[in-house]
């Protein structure tokens, strides 16, 4: 057996109820007439009624009459036996010496009555079993709703919608139109409440404009919002897109990252888009959107909202971002900064894990520096450096900065060195001339690349580099001269990057 469903909630009844145990409507045991038999039976006893004698009627047989008729014909009644009655006292009263003795049977003129309620019985029973067939006229119902709310009598009116609703409960016409009355009555939440039960089980055009006109009469912007928010169809959006408000969304997705980040909202709605970062419900009295949002380590919670033209407000949408923003370490540099007389390898101590940039000419280092790969030599003079490390995120240390003065007692300057390993070079064919051009054409450049103290000598360490058409690359191959009495000699790499040094 299919369950009943009420027309009014929309709620599953008992079996067995004559009224809805959720909002007490009564439920019809029997279907309902068609309106067009009920407006000719309601013709055809008014014409009956109209040749009662409402003069000659008292007030007992009155009551027995309209006992079997409806409220609006018996209140019709009323008024004209009321007046009837009126008309009758108005009269002149008999002349005297004239007055007649009446002896009245108490029956009298209530013959009739009983005749006449048979007869009104009759037209109601015949009207029923020619006319009846089990199928309420759904329209005529509904057209009679709107003749009574024409009349300004909407809780006829109700009645016959409430019929059109027994027998179709998701005609969205009888719907409006009862919320309407309900409304027009001023109960806005008992139409509001009805229109949306409709709308759950039966979404249709006619039902969310009856609600949004509601909603927009009361300024209830927010609310055609929400309505629209769960709206599918995309025809009645674009009717009513200025509430619409779609919340934003985010450029990033959620998650954990390593380093700094800064995460945008996006939107293709017009309306100012507003945000919180502790957790709180964010709304136009919160940080306005501008641009990306610079997040902190740890924990970043982001609620963020749309906030229409109209005022309407979207839903929040929210993202949460884990950020490990803790600074790789700092590089530690040895020697300590200070005066040397003597020429000492510079080290920096790292993690694995790190990539340390430098700098020699006070400028601040980045990952377009020099990679620090192996120590290298001080230079004589002052010599300032600067250090930096950055892990695979991207992530950087603080700047370690120390700075060196070399004071070496010296015979030749360091421009001497290079030019008296070039001479040299020169003298074994290496390079064919001071420009440093090599036998193939290939052009080889020397530059000292700092000082080498070992026992009580120090030597200018110069590199060779060669530019086969391709810029230049180091050689490997390295040369000294002695400060003092300008001995030349070659050096080589260890291992552990320090140098050692042989004859030439």
């Amino acid at each position: 057996m299919d369950e009943k469903i009420c027309p009014k909630c929309k709620k599953t009844i008992k079996e067995g109820n004559v009224y809805c145990e959720h909002c007490g409507y009564d439920i019809p045991m029997v279907p309902a007439f068609d309106a067009r038999i009920e407006t000719e039976l309601d013709d055809a006893i008014a014409k009956m009624l109209e040749g009662i004698n409402l003069e000659e009627m008292s007030e007992e047989d009155f009551e027995n009459l309209t006992g079997t008729l409806d409220l609006e014909t018996t209140m019709d009644l009323r008024r004209r036996y009321n007046k009837a009655k009126t008309k009758d006292l108005a009269k002149k009263p008999e002349a005297p010496g004239r007055k007649i003795e009446r002896h009245a049977d108490p029956e009298e003129g209530r013959s009739w009555i009983v005749p006449l309620l048979l007869i009104v019985l009759a037209v109601m029973l015949i009207f029923v079993f020619e006319h009846f067939d089990g199928a309420p006229d759904v329209d005529g119902l509904i057209k009679k709703g709107r003749v009574l709310d024409e009349k300004g009598e909407y809780e006829k009116a109700m009645v016959k919608y409430n019929a059109a609703m027994d027998a179709d409960p998701s005609n969205d016409e009888a719907v409006s139109a009862l919320a309407e009355d309900y409304y027009r009555l001023g109960d806005s939440i008992a139409a509001q409440e009805l229109l949306l039960a409709q709308i759950a089980v039966n979404p249709t055009d006619r039902l969310y404009d009856t609600l949004i006109r509601m909603y927009e009469s009361e300024g209830s912007y927010q609310a055609i919002g929400t309505l629209l928010e769960g709206c599918e169809d995309p025809s009645l959006r674009e009717t009513y897109v200025m509430y619409v408000a779609d919340p934003p969304s985010f450029d990033t997705e959620e998650g954990s990252y390593e380093g700094e980040l800064s995460v945008g909202l996006v939107s293709s709605m017009a309306g100012e888009m507003y945000y919180t970062l502790d957790g709180s419900e964010p709304d136009e009295n919160s940080t306005r959107y501008t641009g990306p949002i610079e997040l902190e380590n740890g924990k970043n919670v982001i609620r963020a909202v749309l906030i229409n033209p109209q005022g309407i407000k979207s839903q929040s949408v929210s993202g949460i971002f884990e950020l490990d923003m803790s600074l790789p370490e700092d590089p530690v540099v040895t020697p300590e900064a200070g005066n040397y007389v003597k020429a000492e390898y510079i080290r920096v101590e790292h993690p694995e894990e790190l990539t340390v940039y430098y700098t020699d000419d006070d400028t601040m280092p980045d990952e377009n520096s020099k990679v620090y790969e192996q120590p290298f030599l001080m230079k004589q003079g002052e010599n300032s450096y600067r250090f930096v490390a950055y892990d695979k995120s991207g992530r950087r240390s603080n700047i370690t900065s120390v700075k060196y003065t070399l004071n070496l007692t010296v015979m030749c300057s360091e421009a001497d060195a290079v030019n008296y390993v070039k001479a040299s070079l020169t003298l074994t064919g290496r390079i064919r001339d001071a420009l440093g051009t090599g036998a193939n054409g290939e052009r080889y450049s020397y530059k000292c690349i700092g000082m080498l103290t070992e026992g009580a000598f120090s030597y200018y360490v110069i590199e060779e580099d060669v530019d086969s058409g391709e810029g230049l690359k180091p050689t490997g191959d390295y040369y000294t001269v002695e400060t003092t009495v300008g001995l030349l000699g070659r050096a080589s790499r260890k291992d552990d990057g320090t140098f050692a040094i042989s004859a030439f």
